[in-house]
């Protein structure tokens, strides 16, 4: 890993103010509402609990958003390319600089949550933080590494596009798959044959949902032999599979850059 790159790529989140601002109003708005969740419980006698782990995804969509597609479009990456700098220790310095950065949010805020809900009951209740926090900081390197990877194939901002389209393209796919084989219009007409293709349809989103939320449910892997060994499986392939693509990415724009002189 490159420490220049990761420490630059750290300066210019912390220098940029409409980051700062979005982050930080997020973060008092999530931190607002795991109080008032925490207060209503408590008036309800229900065990109380952290805020949904995916409550995480606008901090690392701030921060991801075109993390390397904006040095491409803006021709960064040429001048940094003519340097003795790795491509590999490039990708991964990106990587790291964004998970760490995400994950210092989620285990704040997640401290944060284990304090209101300590002095609101006087004593630590049985809510598992470890848990919490490892199921946050898988998301924030996970979806870090798919960011990553996306953006090294589209230029500027559009890795955020295409995580969208291909995010809502598995929900389509998977709303179809459950509700047009069940589909009738008359004796004439209906869908059941589309029932053949449900598991292929349900095969296609679930690989698509690996992709754009690669995360470790801890409660499945704490207390699960074999599915919890394939969630392990599935999200570490994942992970280096996007950071794969970017390395290779990264070296063709190299071969690139060297015909352009």
């Amino acid at each position: 890993m490159n420490k220049t790159i990761f420490r630059t790529t750290l300066k210019h989140w912390c220098s940029s103010a409409g980051i700062i601002t979005l982050c930080g109003l997020y973060f008092m708005c999530l931190l607002g509402y795991s109080v008032c969740t925490i207060i209503f419980t408590e008036w309800q006698l229900i065990e109380p609990s952290f805020v949904n782990t995916f409550f995480m995804l606008p901090f690392i969509f701030a921060l991801g958003t075109g993390i390397i597609g904006k040095d491409i479009s803006s021709g960064v990456l040429s001048t940094l390319f003519s340097r003795p700098l790795a491509r590999t220790k490039y990708v991964i310095a990106k990587w790291v600089a964004l998970s760490v950065a995400t994950s210092a949010i989620a285990v704040t805020l997640a401290l944060c949550e284990q304090t209101i809900l300590s002095v609101t009951y006087l004593q630590a209740p049985d809510v598992n933080l470890f848990t919490t926090i490892a199921e946050r900081v898988s998301l924030c390197f996970g979806l870090s590494a798919t960011m990553i990877g996306l953006s090294s194939l589209f230029a500027g901002n559009k890795n955020m596009v295409v995580w969208c389209v291909l995010f809502g393209g598995m929900w389509i796919l998977l709303q179809l798959a459950t509700a047009l084989p069940s589909m009738y219009f008359g004796s004439y007409f209906s869908l059941a044959w589309m029932a053949s293709f449900t598991p292929i349809m349900k095969a296609i989103a679930e690989f698509t949902t690996s992709i754009c939320l690669p995360w470790l449910d801890m409660t499945l892997v704490a207390n699960t032999l074999i599915p919890s060994a394939a969630t392990i499986f599935g999200y570490s392939f994942t992970v280096l599979f996007m950071l794969t693509v970017a390395i290779w990415r990264m070296n063709n724009l190299e071969v690139s850059y060297a015909q352009q002189q």
